[in-house]
């Protein structure tokens, strides 16, 4: 008999997903006083011009001496943001021992890379605003920015916000990998028609960003510091690491969208897409990262759906699923024009903050994801012109 999949078994939570389960830390023990004085007033030190010798001048401090994991996300958070204000407005291709040192050191705790991620400056980078009210987009505000402006806090909140809108469609999907393996079509439509309405809730989300974001300011003052590590690399002074090179953050280290496409059986195996969307993986936590390659390895959802003797009701359920994901791309994709391309300066090439070329990128994603609707399979191999 197969062991049913169990979410706490990921570190994911019924409620909130991949978003921690406990809120995170607002300050780190009095050791780490340093770290989260210069994070409170990182906004007016990049402001004024003195970001640079505010970490310089930090002390080098053992990161050891964090006891737990909710402490060592805390200081991964304000680290990595370090990083990345670092090489925002100095440039140079070493990071000070002051960050680099306790940096990797915390990043290897936790399995993670050493650079302001998906899940450093989204996933563990808010604080409820009313502790005893539920946590929602409504109810949070940031723990770290890099320029403090309500566009920049408002693009990591409602960012936030999808993950919180996608959660419940975690359990759901569990529910049909289970069923799959069951063969119980009616329990799998079900659990199918449920991820399909909160595909569409995530995606009513995710154009959230609209609200209090500007695309110039995010494209001018926020996307700079969400940059990666380019050629020929970046050194970690005093750790041995370096010169390496790192993505940026990119909305491709969420793990939700990967989670959902590993188990509907949505492949993404063309050379514009595979090869990026695998290395994003590296850039989850472990074990979101083991959720979704347990997930893929174990789905039969598609299969199931697809088979003959399967009700026609479960092929129309499971390609409605996949319709959702494919609007949402086509929502992604006209954002991605709206916040990067049309703030672009002319002739300059259309490169998202985690390093690819994202137009090829997402187009071929939205191709992948419609060819694996069943009934699309069966009249041959799905094609989207430049105006889909």
């Amino acid at each position: 008999m197969v062991t049913p999949l169990r979410l706490v078994d990921f570190d994911i939570d019924p409620l909130r997903g991949f978003v921690p389960a406990h809120d995170p830390l607002l300050s780190l023990p009095k050791p780490f006083d340093a770290w989260d004085r210069v994070a409170a007033q990182l906004p007016l030190l990049i402001m004024t011009g003195r970001a640079q010798q505010a970490l310089q001048s930090m002390p080098v401090l053992d990161a050891s001496g964090l006891a737990d994991i909710h402490e060592q996300r805390r200081a991964q958070l304000l680290l990595a943001g370090f990083a990345n204000t670092w090489m925002a407005v100095k440039g140079a291709p070493t990071i000070p021992t002051a960050i680099s040192v306790p940096l990797i050191a915390v990043s290897r705790a936790l399995g993670m890379m050493p650079i302001t991620t998906h899940a450093t400056v989204v996933l563990g980078n808010w604080r409820r605003i009313d502790t005893a009210a539920p946590l929602s987009v409504d109810n949070i505000d940031t723990i770290l920015t890099f320029r403090g402006s309500i566009d920049e806090k408002w693009f990591f909140l409602s960012t936030l916000g999808v993950e919180l809108a996608g959660a419940p469609a975690l359990q759901h999907l569990v529910d049909a990998i289970d069923a799959a393996d069951a063969s119980h079509h009616a329990r799998l439509a079900t659990a199918l028609d449920q991820v399909t309405a909160i595909i569409g809730q995530i995606t009513t989300a995710f154009m959230r960003v609209r609200e209090s974001c500007d695309p110039y300011i995010f494209y001018t003052y926020v996307r700079p510091f969400l940059a990666g590590w380019p050629a020929p690399g970046v050194t970690y002074d005093g750790t041995g690491v370096g010169p390496v090179q790192y993505n940026g953050g990119s909305a491709a280290q969420s793990s939700l969208l990967q989670a959902i496409d590993a188990a509907l059986g949505i492949r993404h195996d063309h050379g514009l897409t595979n090869g990026f969307l695998m290395s994003m993986r590296d850039y989850m936590p472990p074990r979101h990262r083991a959720f979704i390659e347990t997930a893929g390895a174990r789905s039969r959802i598609r299969a199931c759906a697809a088979d003959e003797r399967a009700p026609p009701g479960l092929r129309i359920s499971y390609d409605a699923a996949v319709s959702a994901m494919d609007e949402l791309r086509r929502k992604h994709i006209g954002l991605v024009s709206e916040y990067i391309t049309k703030q672009m300066p002319a002739h300059a090439t259309a490169v998202g903050t985690g390093g690819t070329e994202f137009d090829g990128f997402l187009r071929q994603s939205r191709v992948e994801t419609v060819t694996a609707k069943i009934g699309t399979a069966k009249l041959g191999t799905a094609k989207l012109g430049k105006g889909e």
